[in-house]
């Protein structure tokens, strides 16, 4: 697989013990979509829809009234917003898919709520209803990536591993 920004992908010959290796537009490596443009649209979409499908399937415990809004929020983080934001840090968002990961986050919390779309409730009125002040994914997506970059980069670098000195040559 080639991934590239041109419009034509060049075609690749690579021969493993006399075989041509296949080249493909798209797959999936380690639960992640890769595609030959590397955008992370298609990811993205695709992980929505697991998520949603996750929510389905525990819809009857998720939208149970008689288990408190708290509890079923956590039980939501654990379950569906895990599915969500796999591998999240790698994804390149704009505004177009940033306004529809809130849509589902919405969507989300109506269906736990019992909100319906006929009572044309705008998305501030249903937050406060179920009291949060915003929407949570994208920051727990932002949260995410940075907490690997400070790790990666505390790897990087024993100053930042070590709190400002390298122990390692102390205990040489």
């Amino acid at each position: 697989m080639v991934i590239s920004r041109e419009k034509v992908i060049p075609l690749i010959d690579i021969k493993i013990d006399g075989e041509r290796v296949e080249q493909v537009a798209n797959f999936t490596y380690l639960g992640h979509w890769i595609t030959k443009n590397g955008r992370s649209d298609q990811e993205v979409k695709r992980r929505i829809g697991m998520a949603k499908n996750t929510f389905l399937r525990m819809s009857k415990l998720l939208t149970n009234r008689r288990i408190s809004f708290a509890t079923r929020s956590r039980l939501t983080k654990c379950y569906v917003w895990s599915v969500f934001l796999y591998a999240c840090e790698t994804w390149t968002l704009n505004a177009s898919l940033e306004r529809n990961i809130e849509a589902r986050e919405m969507w989300l919390y109506r269906r736990m709520a019992r909100i319906s779309w006929k009572e044309k409730k705008k998305s501030k009125e249903v937050l406060e209803e179920i009291g949060l002040k915003h929407t949570e994914l994208l920051k727990s997506k932002n949260q995410t990536a940075r907490v690997l970059r400070a790790h990666t980069t505390s790897l990087k670098s024993p100053e930042n591993l070590y709190g400002g000195k390298d122990q390692r040559e102390e205990t040489a």
